[in-house]
């Protein structure tokens, strides 16, 4: 430290953190000494947040905290006379604070100001961690609002956890759930009681808010109605842009596969099985997706590209936006029955999936489905909805042929056999009206051991598309 303090000439500023516990609650002075002597900056005191089991045993008692306090005035003492303008103590009053609350027996240093003081923090910090992980607050590691490597950071900041986070915290009074996540301390009411290590910036955005006139406050205002009008602007030319996608959508250059009736269609979102001149899919056709940190994701979204085409076979690779992934389609029309479908996953960085599925997107005039020997009826309320499946181990699924504007068009099953792990399930669900679809997949939970996956290729699904002519 001296010789790094000695070779600076401005920068980097250096702040001597020091955790008092009831090892070193003695030795404050010997730790302003130490600054001096290495010629830092600043130096700064905090109370150990306590850890059940772990840093408890650390807590200072009221005997101890009247020794800290004492030895804070004689340093105050000396940075009112000798020390004055040769060492800064940054938040020493805070300190002096939180040893002298009333609370302080149990370990919540700041229960006292933060039950009268709004959380602003979520408008103010992002703490991101080297694993990729976003916190709002520097005590909220136990609930991540997100993570880098499977959003923009854009996306996190202005997403629904992290708009949930601000408008839980706003409120002066902590008795939601929501604050017994914060901390170290998992059986603690409010975990930030003990200890709010973004407290200095709350209290400098509360003096600001406090100090507002009516007028500064009446403008805010007009500036968040103009921020709303704005956005609402920037949806209508997204959803034009959108609508203009759409329209491409077949843009992707390649020869169609056909086998007599059946034809493999790539497009810009994926592919689609046409009949007879009828499409037998629906919306995006042919679709994968996984689950990251509680989001998902799916291929309809990816820069798709042909990377090799014949006759009757046909590979694409999708590049997904936003997260290192991206997956290599291999498709064989053996017959016009029969599409042979392996997918093949490529991970660039680091990346935790919880959940993956293949999916074959139909259209809702299928009013029937099967899971092996079982049959069922698909459920009038088209919104996210699963189809209660009696044997979880079935490995193939589908829908029988059907009448659809006044044409035969044959049933369809997705048969996953191939796959053969245990963590493969079998799910029928109705999609939301939006898509308006059947949706038949293979859905893959990863096990908690394997979620974190290093980068590499990854086999994803390998099974059997089969049009079928039997009636329902």
């Amino acid at each position: 430290l001296t010789l790094l303090n000695s070779l600076k000439r401005d920068v980097p500023r250096v702040n001597i953190y020091n955790v008092v516990s009831n090892r070193n609650y003695r030795e404050l002075p010997e730790m302003v000494d130490f600054a001096l002597a290495t010629n830092s900056d600043s130096l700064e005191f905090t109370v150990i947040d306590t850890i059940p089991g772990a840093t408890d045993a650390l807590m200072l008692t009221e005997e101890q905290r009247a020794v800290v306090t004492a030895g804070c005035e004689e340093i105050q003492k000396r940075l009112d006379n000798e020390l004055k303008g040769k060492i800064r103590i940054q938040q020493f009053e805070q300190f002096v604070r939180r040893v002298g609350n009333r609370d302080a027996n149990c370990a919540q240093y700041d229960k006292n100001i933060l039950e009268e003081m709004p959380c602003y923090i979520g408008w103010l910090f992002a703490r991101i961690l080297a694993d990729g992980n976003v916190n709002f607050c520097l005590k909220a590691h136990r609930i991540p609002v997100g993570n880098i490597y499977a959003h923009s950071f854009t996306h996190i900041w202005n997403s629904r956890r992290q708009q949930e986070f601000r408008k839980r915290a706003l409120c002066p009074g902590k008795d939601d759930a929501f604050f017994s996540f914060i901390g170290n301390d998992p059986a603690a009411k409010v975990g930030c009681f003990k200890s709010c290590d973004d407290l200095a910036r709350n209290v400098h955005m509360h003096k600001k808010i406090q100090s507002l006139t009516l007028p500064e406050i009446i403008m805010l205002k007009l500036l968040l109605v103009l921020k709303k009008i704005q956005r609402h602007v920037r949806g209508k030319t997204f959803t034009r842009a959108f609508c203009e996608t759409v329209k491409k959508r077949d843009a992707l250059g390649g020869k169609e596969l056909r086998c007599r009736n059946l034809r493999v269609v790539p497009h810009s979102e994926g592919i689609r099985l046409v009949w007879n001149d009828q499409e037998l899919t629906h919306s995006v056709g042919l679709n994968t997706s996984v689950c990251i940190f509680g989001l998902w994701y799916d291929s309809s979204k990816a820069e798709w590209e042909i990377v090799r085409q014949g006759e009757q076979e046909i590979i694409l690779k999708n590049t997904w936006r936003n997260i290192p992934l991206s997956q290599q389609w291999h498709l064989v029309l053996d017959d016009e029955h029969t599409v042979r479908w392996r997918i093949d996953m490529l991970i660039d960085s680091k990346l935790e999936i919880e959940q993956m599925k293949t999916s074959v997107m139909l259209p809702a005039g299928y009013k029937h489905w099967s899971a092996g020997n079982q049959r069922g009826k698909f459920s009038a309320l088209m919104a996210w909805n699963d189809m209660s499946l009696a044997d979880a181990t079935v490995r193939r699924i589908g829908v029988p042929g059907i009448q659809l504007k006044g044409r035969p068009v044959p049933g369809v099953c997705l048969d996953f056999s191939e796959s053969g792990a245990d963590t493969v399930m079998p799910q029928i669900q109705n999609s939301d009206k939006n898509i308006n679809a059947r949706v038949l997949s293979a859905c893959r939970r990863v096990p908690e051991t394997a979620a974190v996956m290093v980068p590499g290729t990854y086999p994803v699904f390998s099974g059997k598309i089969i049009i079928s002519a039997d009636k329902d």
